[in-house]
């Protein structure tokens, strides 16, 4: 399928105007149990900095020790939690996907995902130094991984499978119309960064961005053909 950005990006507020309460659940149970996590974490850094700082000047050598033991546990609690979010943006996204194909949305389709805790977290860890890697190496292909990788979590929300094989689906699938789905790709984060500057507006920026990228993964995986009236798209060829 041919690449319409202007007709993609339509699309996808059309189908958000048609369809936002049934985002409501699972966005505010993604970013409820986000902004209260790093609430928490927040709180431990501090009030533990406090306690800490207070307990190591009164313990004399042994002072370093434990400072260097809360500094561990409190990086390794900051890994735990940033795992925590990558199969919760799996289930965001299925939640997504099944939206635009008018499927119902299971109440745990956020939490569901943490059955997939690990293959989650490996994606987000090898897409993260993909680019990371290209970036230090030259910048340019750091950025072009970053577009390739675009579509690996839609493809593992959708079909499942390793990280490997979504970074390889991903990267495929750009390749096939690359010119045209970078072009697409940049003018949704265009979209969104106008969406950023608007008062209130920037609280649904996210669940946008998402909604676009998975119109297109859907259009170019070929599982999605026109969008009715409704703002569902049809099964391919209906």
């Amino acid at each position: 399928m041919q690449v319409d950005i202007g007709g993609w990006i339509g699309d996808g507020f059309k189908h958000l105007s048609n369809n936002w309460g049934k985002y409501v659940r699972p966005y505010l149970t993604f970013f409820g149990v986000a902004f209260a996590g790093g609430l928490l974490m927040a709180c431990m850094g501090f009030g533990g900095s406090i306690g800490v700082g207070f307990v190591a000047q009164n313990a004399g050598s042994a002072g370093g020790i434990i400072s260097g033991l809360f500094g561990l546990f409190m990086f390794v609690l900051y890994l735990a939690f940033l795992g925590a979010l990558a199969p919760m943006l799996l289930g965001l996204t299925k939640a997504v996907q099944m939206n635009l194909r008018g499927d119902e949305v299971p109440s745990n389709v956020i939490t569901g995902e943490f059955k997939n805790f690990i293959p989650a977290v490996l994606l987000l860890i090898l897409v993260g130094m993909g680019t990371s890697i290209g970036l230090a190496l030259c910048v340019i292909p750091g950025i072009l991984f970053g577009f390739a990788s675009s579509f690996a979590i839609p493809i593992m929300a959708d079909r499942g499978g390793s990280p490997v094989d979504a970074i390889k689906g991903s990267i495929a699938m750009v390749q096939a119309q690359p010119m045209p789905i970078i072009l697409f790709l940049l003018a949704s984060q265009v979209v969104v960064g106008v969406l950023n500057l608007i008062p209130f507006a920037f609280l649904v920026a996210p669940i946008v961005l998402f909604t676009l990228q998975n119109v297109a993964y859907l259009r170019l995986s070929g599982s999605a053909g026109k969008m009715g009236d409704d703002g569902i798209l049809r099964n391919a060829g209906f």
